[in-house]
C-alpha cells in the first residue's frame, strides 16, 4: 500500500495551521484575555475564566494539529494501522467541520454573533469539510490498492 499525495500534503498543512492556531489562541488567552472577555457580560464569566478557557481551547487545537502530523508522520513509515488511523482521522475532521460551519451560518442568520465574522468562518469551513472529505475520500482509495 502506498498513501502519498494531495491527502497527506493536506493533513500536513491542517496539522500546521492548526498547531499556529492553537498557539495563537494561547497566546491571547495569556497576554490580553479581556480581549474576548469584553464581549461577555460580566456577570456571564470572569476575564481570568475566560483566558483560562482560551488557554485550554488552544491547547486543544494545538494537540489535535499534533495528531494530524503524528497520522502522517505513520503513514509515511508505514506503520500497521496508520492507514486506517489517516481515514478516522480526516472523516472525522470533516463532520467536524460540517458541525461547526452549520453553527457558524446558523448564528450569522440567528444574529447571536456578527454576520460580518460568521460568514466567512462559515463559508472557509465548507471549503474545509470538502478538503477533509476529499483526503478521506483519497485516502480510502489508496488503501483498497495492492503493493
Amino acid at each position: 500500500m502506498r498513501l502519498r499525495g494531495p491527502a497527506l500534503v493536506f493533513l500536513t498543512a491542517g496539522g500546521g495551521l492548526l498547531i499556529l492556531a492553537g498557539l495563537g489562541v494561547i497566546a491571547v488567552g495569556l497576554l490580553d484575555p479581556d480581549l474576548v472577555s469584553r464581549q461577555i457580560p460580566d456577570s456571564v464569566i470572569g476575564t481570568a475564566a475566560v483566558g483560562g478557557a482560551m488557554v485550554a481551547l488552544g491547547c486543544g487545537a494545538s494537540l489535535l494539529g499534533g495528531l494530524h502530523l503524528a497520522v502522517v508522520a505513520a503513514v509515511r513509515l508505514r506503520w500497521r494501522g496508520a492507514a486506517t488511523g489517516s481515514v478516522v482521522l480526516s472523516s472525522g475532521m470533516a463532520v467536524l467541520a460540517f458541525a461547526f460551519s452549520v453553527a457558524a451560518l446558523v448564528s450569522a442568520v440567528a444574529g447571536s454573533a456578527p454576520p460580518i465574522l460568521m460568514l466567512p468562518a462559515g463559508a472557509g469551513l465548507l471549503l474545509a469539510t470538502i478538503a477533509y472529505a476529499l483526503a478521506a475520500a483519497g485516502l480510502i482509495g489508496a488503501t483498497g490498492e495492492s503493493n
